[in-house]
């Protein structure tokens, strides 16, 4: 018979299974939160359950510290009727291990995406003392927004825990080990970043940097992981921008004091090669044609009239001689792309700050200094903050990936319940909403019309309300509409921001979030 429940957290459906155990959908009765339920097989050998309980366990312990928009996050751990179980976030979208055996290669810009994400998410763990210790493929799942998330922390080394392996002694997965790890050393953060930049390595070459092809033995490859440099990746595929052969040149450096002294400083680099203003130049050894020298004319054109008189100007000559004399700014379609860059830096940066927000945010769990007011319930009971995560989501304009939308999520958790009294249509509209978003509720009817419909009812809310932010870029005016919901204010607030705004307003939007103030709230009409 299948499980109806682990602990608190009441199974709705199965998500896949395999040899090891099952993988199940659930919601937490508590706080309403949907989840991913991974069990180990009650039929596995005992010394094979001995082996996933402690990994399980030490899962719950490593992801446990780390609450990041780019880290699976893990909620709880358990056994239950002789099954092992671990509550998860649920992962949407593929790994990319198999995007990759399944995609044609991927673009450079969302290479370059994809690994500065989970750079971030590495930084993030090494601040809260953590070796991820098997950065692979498998372990990152892409959705179809490109939002990366870095998973299974099974075999993540604590320092403050663990001792190092014994010499000979391997954890994780060969092709992706550093040299540190395949010598049995103590591995700090600077492992995670060569098993990244193996990754990356991967994502631009189709192969890893010292497997050979054919090859079945694993003695070789780790000697080379060891002791050999890696092949240029760009003597694979010539194609390949050269700035990505620095980042692979200081990822896969051999000694770890060469390499990136943190995830977050690798994370920069990629970072700037993903936004479109770097493409052109990232891209240039790729996709740029010499210049002719000086001399040179169009094909045919000969370099001297006769008698050797100078020869007149080509049409092409003439041509680009008066694009080189008009200012940018006398042409639309110039102005245009100018103001579409800015607006896509200014977005960028936005989301670059409230993914450091989010964080922050995650990390403390403030409560809100003012008060909260949400749609039909009115003013809240002291709110604490809590769930933040922020999304960029692309739109494809000339053949570019620019900033269409940030969208920044958050759940608001009430220090008592809230009670309100609701009439006439509200009521229904009122419980299809909460049961639209999971919160636990009652509600008691009141009153009837003659016509024994429901005329008011009161309803008491517990648990934790969701609020959510929109911000979309305008591209036809190159501006900002910000759109609110349930952010301090019932219902839906909608403002308009200038580019030259934009980037103090996100400030005071995060402060207005924590209720530190209200000064965001004078951007909304009056």
């Amino acid at each position: 018979m299948e499980p109806k429940t682990f602990g608190h957290y009441r199974v709705s459906g199965e998500l896949g299974r395999d040899a090891a155990g099952s993988v199940y959908r659930a919601l937490d009765s508590r706080t309403g939160r949907e989840v991913a339920i991974r069990t180990l097989s009650p039929d596995l050998p005992e010394e094979a359950r001995e082996a996933g309980r402690a990994r399980f366990a030490r899962e719950a312990r490593a992801a446990g510290r780390i609450r990041h928009p780019h880290v699976a996050a893990v909620f709880d751990v358990g056994e239950q009727d002789g099954i092992v179980w671990l509550a998860m976030e649920i992962l949407h979208g593929r790994s990319l291990r198999s995007i990759l055996r399944q995609e044609p290669r991927l673009s450079f810009e969302c290479i370059a995406d994809l690994v500065a994400q989970v750079a971030e998410a590495l930084d993030h763990a090494a601040d809260a003392g953590v070796v991820h210790r098997n950065v692979k493929p498998a372990n990152i799942w892409v959705d179809l927004q490109g939002r990366a998330k870095l998973a299974d922390f099974g075999l993540a080394y604590l320092p403050q825990e663990d001792r190092p392996q014994p010499g000979g002694t391997v954890v994780g997965s060969p092709r992706y080990l550093s040299p540190e790890q395949v010598l049995g050393l103590a591995p700090d953060p600077r492992a995670d970043i060569f098993s990244l930049g193996v990754v990356l390595y991967e994502m631009l070459a189709g192969r890893t940097p010292f497997e050979r092809p054919g090859e079945t033995d694993v003695y070789a490859l780790l000697n080379r992981i060891a002791g050999e440099p890696h092949p240029p990746v760009r003597s694979l595929v010539p194609a390949i921008p050269e700035a990505f052969e620095g980042i692979l040149d200081r990822a896969l450096a051999k000694n770890p004091h060469a390499r990136y002294a943190r995830a977050g400083e690798m994370a920069a680099d990629p970072r700037r090669l993903a936004t479109p203003q770097a493409r052109p130049a990232a891209e240039a050894a790729a996709t740029t044609v010499p210049a002719p020298a000086p001399q040179a004319a169009h094909p045919g054109a000969p370099s001297s009239g006769p008698n050797g008189a100078p020869r007149r100007s080509s049409a092409l000559d003439i041509l680009r001689r008066k694009a080189a004399e008009r200012p940018a700014s006398e042409h639309p379609a110039r102005r245009k792309a100018a103001q579409d860059d800015a607006l896509d830096r200014t977005l960028r940066g936005g989301f670059r700050y409230l993914a450091s927000f989010a964080k922050e945010l995650n990390e403390v769990l403030p409560a809100a200094g003012l008060r909260y007011d949400y749609l039909y319930l009115g003013a809240l009971p002291p709110v604490t903050l809590s769930d933040a995560f922020v999304d960029l989501r692309p739109r494809r304009m000339e053949g570019r990936d620019f900033c269409d939308h940030i969208v920044f999520r958050f759940r608001i958790t009430l220090s008592a319940p809230a009670r309100a009294t609701v009439l006439g249509a509200d009521i229904e509209r009122l419980e299809r909403m909460l049961k639209a978003v999971r919160v636990p509720f009652e509600m008691t009817l009141e009153a009837k019309d003659d016509f024994g419909r429901p005329k008011r009812a009161s309803f008491t809310v517990r648990g934790t309300l969701p609020c959510e932010a929109a911000l979309r870029g305008d591209y036809d005016r190159g501006c900002v509409v910000a759109e609110l919901v349930n952010v301090r204010r019932p219902g839906t607030q909608v403002c308009t921001l200038g580019m030259a705004q934009f980037e103090s307003a996100v400030d005071e939007f995060a402060r207005y979030v924590l209720g530190a103030d209200d000064d965001f709230a004078r951007h909304f009409p009056r």
